[in-house]
């Protein structure tokens, strides 16, 4: 137990909440999963952490990424922000890198 307390201990808080994740999308909890990332994210210290951001995208497209189509890419933002309600309220508070990555993907679309 103490062997476990110390290896616990010595982890980055970056590792423990992708380790959550894993954790709860290997038993089929995807909403808990994307939760744990969406917890880490709302921290001003881990806000802009690429590796928690590449989860969170990894994580709400089934490990597809960003769509290059500008219909599917605004619809899934939508779902995302506002139609799907555990979704909308699991983002609330989010800023940094997330918002970041989604902004450059939409310019991509400005005419």
């Amino acid at each position: 137990m103490v062997f476990l307390e110390l290896l616990i201990s010595t982890l980055t808080p970056v590792t423990r909440y992708i380790r959550q994740a894993t954790t709860h999308q290997v038993l089929g909890e995807l909403g808990n999963a994307q939760d744990s990332i969406a917890r880490a994210l709302r921290r001003p210290d881990l806000e802009n952490d690429n590796g928690l951001v590449d989860r969170l995208i990894e994580l709400q497209t089934d490990g597809k990424g960003f769509s290059n189509d500008e219909g599917v890419f605004k619809n899934w933002m939508l779902d995302i922000l506002i139609n799907d309600q555990a979704s909308s309220k699991r983002m609330t508070g989010i800023k940094g890198e997330w918002h970041r990555r989604c902004d450059a993907h939409f310019a991509k679309w400005k005419r």
